[in-house]
């Protein structure tokens, strides 16, 4: 099985876009709130990102909002 995990925060709205998508097409996935997780948030700034969301798909990172939305495209809705 997949495994997509989002990592994000509060009032963010390419986090809420993204999760957005992800639901529109049923794709589960985990969301981790990086402003309640350090462990999350120290693992995202090891990665050397700095903003969010921070977009994984089996371990693999996509990158944002963005790059989700442009891979979901390419795979006609599918992860």
């Amino acid at each position: 099985m997949t495994r997509v995990v989002v990592y994000g925060k509060p009032g963010c709205s390419f986090c809420t876009n993204a999760k957005g998508l992800l639901e529109r097409n049923i794709i589960e996935y985990d969301y981790i709130d990086i402003s309640e997780d350090k462990e999350a948030y120290s693992y995202i700034i090891e990665q050397g990102h700095k903003t969010v969301p921070q977009i994984y798909i089996d371990k693999r990172h996509i990158g944002g909002y963005n790059e989700l939305l442009a891979h979901m495209t390419k795979r006609s809705g599918k992860i």
